[in-house]
């Protein structure tokens, strides 16, 4: 499906005639931004984390610290459900998607993003793809400058950390451009905080395969036998552009990048 704002009926949004699902709104007081003046209801980061000790060992110390813990707990929430937020008065929820994008995700000049209404109608989108058991995908037709490829590059590496046992790729219109892509979403996975970052395989800063399990062993004679590695089991990867790019590959998400502008052997129409 092509991105669409979708039209809202009697309080409910239809997008392709399918109803989106807001989750249910909480109590006022559980809603960021409740009781400041109009003027100051706007996003700002969840930065709560910044108030707790991180350093190695910290997981041994949660039980000691239930506000830690407490905080992990409800990040992980906000990372799986969304959250709502006053935003000028209105009680707006926020997918899973916009959360992960605008607070975790660093863009290219090392900010992060600034709350869009495009965004928020993006990722609403993005969701409604991909809950219709009949679509395979969705297409993004925008202007320059409008961040599409950071917040699909965000989307995908939402679903990387957060999902077990999967295959992502990124193919683009030249392989440069989808390695360049690549390295954004290793360099955002750079900068998430320690409690965020699943076990990475190989080193930091992967050039094609970034690995999310846990560094493989050797067999010896102590052991002789292989076993599951563990971690997520997540790879996210990137392929030259070409017909038989991730032939025969298992996917569970794929970014097609600049897709329009595929040379003439890779021609989106066969």
């Amino acid at each position: 499906m092509s991105v669409q704002l979708g039209n809202w009926i009697n309080g409910d949004l239809f997008i392709e005639g399918l109803k989106y699902e807001f989750p249910k709104r909480p109590p006022v007081n559980n809603i960021k931004n409740n009781g400041l003046p109009k003027c100051n209801q706007v996003w700002k980061r969840v930065t709560d984390y910044e108030n707790y000790d991180w350093t190695f060992g910290w997981e041994d110390r949660l039980e000691d610290n239930q506000e830690q813990l407490k905080y992990l707990v409800d990040e992980i929430d906000r990372l799986h459900n969304g959250m709502w937020i006053f935003i000028d008065n209105e009680a707006v929820y926020l997918n899973k998607y916009i959360y992960f994008f605008c607070n975790w995700f660093k863009l290219e000049d090392n900010n992060y993003p600034e709350f869009r209404d495009s965004s928020l109608y993006y990722y609403r989108f993005l969701e409604i793809c991909e809950k219709a058991r009949l679509c395979t995908g969705h297409t993004l037709c925008k202007g320059r400058r409008m961040g599409a490829t950071s917040m699909a590059l965000a989307a995908l590496q939402l679903l990387l950390i957060t999902t077990v046992n999967s295959n992502y790729g990124i193919v683009s219109n030249k392989g440069n451009n989808a390695k360049k892509a690549f390295s954004r979403i290793v360099k955002s996975m750079g900068n998430l905080p320690v409690f965020l970052k699943p076990t990475q395989e190989g080193n930091t800063a992967p050039k094609q395969v970034l690995s999310l399990k846990e560094q493989s062993k050797r067999i010896t004679k102590g052991l002789k036998q292989g076993s599951a590695q563990d971690g997520l089991n997540n790879e996210c990867s990137w392929e030259n552009t070409d017909l038989n790019s991730y032939d025969s590959f298992a996917l569970a998400g794929l970014l097609l990048d600049e897709g329009s502008k595929f040379p003439a052997v890779c021609a989106v129409d066969e």
